[in-house]
């Protein structure tokens, strides 16, 4: 059986490196960090911190019109998918996208913004979700660990 954990965290856009830090401290690594929070939230700023710690070097962005951006991470071991589902309708959009096609890559982590209508397609895999919400001057990041994703 597997138990889920939450984490809380404060930071301010320059102690972003905390919340990184905090990632790399599950184990085993996640197979797919889902990102929630409002537009400009600060959701593709962490994702390329993690695509950096990840070992990936090249310029990182918002796949919001393409679905999904590839990064091969340097080291050639593996690859990060960075995927955008905000514009995505419903579950059947995304199997007709064939979002499956990678979803079981080997060596792969999935980095989702806006996971909320395809969560289900996450099942069973290990999924680490962070909600980011707007404080004064700081965010907090709500992290929740699910070694192995039910709903």
């Amino acid at each position: 059986m597997s138990i889920e954990k939450t984490y809380t965290l404060v930071a301010n856009e320059s102690e972003i490196d905390r919340v990184v830090q905090l990632l790399f401290t599950i184990e085993p690594f996640p197979q797919v960090i889902c990102f929630r929070g409002d537009l400009g939230a600060g959701k593709t700023t962490l994702i390329k911190k993690i695509c950096a710690q990840l070992g990936y070097s090249g310029e990182v962005s918002s796949p919001t019109y393409g679905l999904v951006n590839p990064y091969p991470i340097d080291n050639h071991v593996g690859t990060i998918f960075h995927s955008d589902w905000y514009r995505i309708k419903d579950l059947d959009e995304l199997y007709d996208a064939g979002i499956e096609d990678n979803l079981y890559a080997p060596n792969s982590t999935w980095l989702i913004e806006w996971p909320q209508v395809g969560m289900e397609i996450l099942m069973g895999f290990h999924v680490v979700d962070i909600e980011i919400n707007h404080l004064e001057n700081k965010r907090s990041y709500l992290i929740t660990d699910y070694p192995l994703y039910t709903f």
